[in-house]
């Protein structure tokens, strides 16, 4: 359990920055690369995927900032960062003609993650400090 821990303090930062990536790519994949399931089975795992990636990211950035000491406004940063990083990629999403569209939803379910991983963050930090 401790081991555990440790590792994921240790490598917060780099924790995040992977997951920023694996957003990155799979939010721009052409959606012929997507798996074809029905829709309610798409939507739930599509939704979940969100608000597990930003959540998680939210959650390791902030867990990074915290071992290093850094200010509220280092926080807000994260918040804005990964809110605004969603948007622009639902942006593009929709002008790079790969059959992806602009969805508010997954916005939504973005901006749910990032709330989520700044809670778990405030309610699991003494155990990572």
């Amino acid at each position: 359990y401790s081991g555990f821990i440790n590792f994921i303090r240790q490598r917060a930062g780099l924790l995040a920055w992977w997951l920023v990536f694996c957003i990155l790519v799979l939010s721009l994949l052409p959606s012929a690369s997507i798996p074809k399931l029905n829709f309610s089975e798409w939507l739930q795992i599509d939704k979940l995927g969100h608000i597990s990636f930003y959540g998680s990211a939210t959650f390791c950035f902030l867990l990074d900032l915290s071992n290093k000491n850094r200010s509220l406004k280092w926080n807000l940063l994260v918040y804005f960062g990964l809110f605004t990083m969603g948007l622009a990629l639902e942006y593009f999403q929709s002008m790079a003609g790969h059959g992806r569209i602009f969805d508010l939803f997954d916005q939504m379910a973005n901006t749910i993650g990032i709330i989520l991983g700044g809670f778990g963050h405030q309610k699991l930090k003494k155990i990572f400090n």
